[in-house]
């Protein structure tokens, strides 16, 4: 964290002037091996996400996100849609369950460590797997690692 805080205090992290960002706790990304991959440290004003740091598992700097405002609102995503384990977990239970039991979320990506989702897991009634990744306000089902995705339907 003292990182991300050295970036912001030397202005290689451009925020908006009206914010006050706060530096999140750093939330580590598994690799499809299960280990960590890397660091993910968000910034936020209150509930409003506004970018997030990457490093890697041995805390060199990788990159900067910033995250855009949405164009019709003016606001910035919910800090909690993107890296609140409890409310995705919520959002996956409430969008897809039919009787599932579903694993805790973890921070992972999606066939390229620069695209960040959360992986959760379940089993449907008849016992069969079931993947869902997460980005955001989106859910979409998991396809086999060999198979090319964009992100849920409709966004390719």
């Amino acid at each position: 964290m003292r990182a991300v805080k050295h970036l912001l205090e030397n202005n290689f992290i451009d925020i908006p002037e009206r914010f006050s960002p706060a530096v999140q706790d750093p939330l580590p990304v598994q690799g499809p091996e299960g280990r960590i991959s890397s660091w993910i440290v968000p910034l936020a004003s209150q509930t409003e996400l506004l970018g997030w740091a990457q490093f890697s598992p041995t805390l060199d700097f990788l990159r900067y996100s910033n995250v855009i405002r949405d164009s019709g609102t003016g606001h910035y995503p919910d800090f909690r849609e993107w890296f609140d384990p409890a409310t995705i977990a919520t959002r996956v239970e409430i969008t897809v369950d039919n009787g599932l039991q579903t694993s805790r979320p973890i921070l992972t990506f999606d066939r390229d460590p620069s695209r960040l989702v959360w992986l959760v897991e379940g089993i449907d009634t008849a016992h069969k797997g079931k993947r869902w990744h997460v980005a955001g306000g989106n859910i979409w089902e998991a396809t086999m690692p060999d198979e090319v995705t964009g992100g849920p339907p409709g966004n390719h």
